[in-house]
């Protein structure tokens, strides 16, 4: 990680946002991995004295996790890039081109489960006391705590000096300098304050009575009182639960799935805190006798609800993942009963389910493929689009409701865990087939003549949250406009080192006085704002359905998720404004331009939108847009669905 913050600071300096942006999205994930893993391998070798084995784990297992993060193709891009290939990886929204996406669910499980193993690693031998593992796992958990409030103190910290220093001694130092600084102060304090706190004694047993610690005092408090009490009462009602349901005619009828993984999940945490009270608790100790038998509840209401859901609608992500925390649960209540006071058990078997889980047949992304492939192959069989495997012209392209969810959920599941490789089979030899570009997801969608969910807002709960409403209709065709935007886009200039000047458009409030015609929408407000490392990008769910902003230069460019396109050219307005801005009182530097209108820009592209611009920062120093407010305005013939599906985002005239 310290890596990473060095060579983001080094190199952000001349190379654009967007090439900093790919090299993070492979380089971060693979220097988190290793610091975790070392971190845990070295506990081990520090407790059980096997430095050779644990040199050895650690060099094999480093090299495991590079083949898993690819940290070399980071390497490429920060040293040896392209800068088209770059651009078109940081821009397009498809799984398979987003190394994070691409990585997916097998990266979020490989993390998951090095950060729990930490807790645990010291402790991967025969005879160790309970109580040792306990306090461990309590001055551990402390120390993350410790590290991450101090690192957010180190990042003020240091931002406010280097402010101080800027204003007092008016040194010429721009405002991503003062943001490099905080963070590389913030990247370099968690992991030291870290690895000081990291307790070296292994086999510290908990203090008891008097001895205890504030924090351990405070933990006895709230299992006696507060939790032990909750989980009694919550574990009858649930047994209660299980025989209404038996009554009314068995468990499928179950309305608990996820709730049993909460309430599982707060049994077992709930006996890792009671453990060191059992030796003068009454009732910490009746708990810690007895808390295997609470976790029977759940798991019997969990396992035939999910495969109830799965059975009528297949493996998703969700579903895997509370079908994963029950086999936790139940693998757990089973060992518990034979090893009730060897919390050891918690984190290691749910290190080993979530490692299990990344990689292998059984992992989430290959059994989530398999089964939506099944249920979209079954379907489109039935239909006659779909004959020995291969795609058939000329069928009717009619979806009901019903068929239409199906489509549209397995895709968007095959696509969230990259699997949509699977459908490439059924379109070879076809002369339109969806897989010859990047879009999959939308040119399948547009090849089975199938909508997409769009979110609408109803009027009588304008605020509250959106609601998934299906549209059945086709999507407009793509047109030749050029894919991808950016990188035909006018590159950021490089930062000086002369300090930052800014000039910003306003507008009065309210904002946007429009006379628009039936059938036309206002979206917004809109806001996108430079950042020196994560870019500007945004998403967000428009009437006519996803799109994507991005901003770079003096240029603002929205796309549909179909292929259409258009981009917003603001440097008429930036010459307008830096003419015509005036301080806002005697002596400021920055000044701005206010107005009473939105300033309404016509784009270029086969969107047919504009934008009204309601404010805008504009820095002088580098020729860029800081931040924009704005609104797109979508006319009739940009739609592609009816105006009574989006009358909470259309104007009401």
């Amino acid at each position: 990680m310290w890596l990473y913050a060095g060579a983001v600071h080094h190199t952000v300096q001349d190379w654009p946002e967007y090439r900093i942006k790919a090299a993070i999205g492979y380089l971060l994930p693979f220097l988190i991995a290793a610091f975790l893993y070392s971190f845990a391998v070295q506990l081990y070798r520090e407790a059980a004295d096997k430095r050779v084995r644990g040199l050895i784990a650690q060099v094999l297992g480093l090299a495991v996790l590079a083949w898993i993060f690819e940290p070399h193709t980071g390497l490429k891009f920060l040293f040896w890039p392209s800068d088209t290939d770059i651009l078109e990886a940081a821009t397009r929204s498809s799984a398979h081109a987003n190394p994070w996406l691409r990585g997916g669910f097998a990266w979020a499980c490989v993390l998951a489960a090095l950060a729990i193993f930490q807790f645990a690693a010291p402790y991967l031998r025969s005879g160790t006391q309970p109580g040792a593992f306990w306090q461990f796992a309590h001055k551990l958990t402390v120390s993350i705590i410790a590290a991450n409030i101090g690192s957010y103190f180190a990042f003020g910290g240091v931002a406010a000096v280097l402010a101080t220093a800027k204003l007092l001694f008016e040194l010429d130092a721009p405002g991503e300098f003062i943001a490099k600084g905080a963070v590389l102060a913030s990247s370099f304090s968690a992991p030291l304050i870290l690895l000081a706190l990291t307790p070296a004694e292994f086999e510290e047993l908990p203090r008891t009575g008097s001895a205890k610690e504030v924090t351990s005092r405070a933990v006895s408090l709230f299992v006696r009182f507060i939790f032990i009490p909750l989980a009694t009462v919550l574990s009858l009602m649930l047994a209660a639960y299980i025989l209404t349901v038996l009554f009314r005619g068995g468990l499928v009828h179950a309305r608990l799935g996820r709730g049993s993984v909460l309430y599982g999940t707060g049994i077992m945490l709930t006996a890792l805190l009671a453990l060191p009270d059992a030796a003068e608790s009454r009732i910490a100790r009746t708990f810690m006798r007895l808390w295997p038998w609470l976790l029977i509840p759940p798991t019997v209401l969990l396992f035939p609800s999910i495969f109830v859901r799965i059975s009528d609608y297949g493996w998703t992500p969700l579903r895997y993942f509370v079908f994963l925390a029950g086999m936790w649960m139940a693998l757990v209540m089973a060992v518990g009963f034979v090893r009730r006071y060897d919390m050891r058990i918690v984190p290691v078997l749910l290190t080993v389910l979530l490692a299990l889980a990344a990689y292998g047949p059984w992992s989430l992304s290959e059994v989530t493929g398999r089964s939506q492939t099944n249920r979209l192959e079954a379907l489109l069989t039935a239909k006659g689009l779909l004959a020995g495997g291969k795609w058939q012209d000329g069928q009717s392209l009619n979806w009901n409701g019903n068929e239409q969810q199906t489509i549209v959920t397995a895709l968007d599941a095959l696509d969230r865990t990259n699997q949509l490789h699977r459908l490439s089979p059924w379109f070879e030899g076809v002369a339109d087939t969806p897989f010859a570009g990047t879009q999959w997801r939308e040119a399948i969608k547009k090849k089975l003549n199938v909508g997409t969910y769009v979110r609408s807002l109803p009027p009588s709960r304008p605020y509250d949250r959106p609601l998934l409403q299906p549209y059945t209709g086709p999507l407009p065709p793509s047109t030749a406009f050029p894919r991808p935007l950016l990188p035909n886009a006018e590159p950021l200039p490089l930062p000086t080192t002369a300090a930052d000047t800014y000039i910003s458009f306003y507008t009065a409030r309210p904002r946007v006085f429009l006379s628009l015609p039936s059938e036309t929408y206002l979206c917004g407000p809109l806001e996108l704002a430079s950042s020196w490392i994560w870019g500007s990008g945004k998403q967000f769910n428009s009437p006519i359905g996803q799109m994507d902003m991005h901003m770079i230069g003096k240029m603002i460019f929205i796309t549909h998720s179909d292929g259409r396109a258009e981009k917003f050219d603001l440097a008429a307005l930036f010459s307008e404004v830096k003419e015509s801005a005036k301080p806002a009182s005697a002596g400021q530097a920055n000044k701005s331009l206010t107005e009473a209108q939105a300033r309404i820009l016509d784009g270029k592209g086969n969107l047919k939108a504009k934008i009204a611009v309601t404010e805008a920062k504009f820095n002088i120093t580098a020729g860029t847009v800081q931040t924009a407010e704005f609104y797109l305005i979508l006319p009739a013939d940009a739609m592609n669905s009816s105006a009574a599906e989006f009358a909470g985002c259309r104007l009401q005239m």
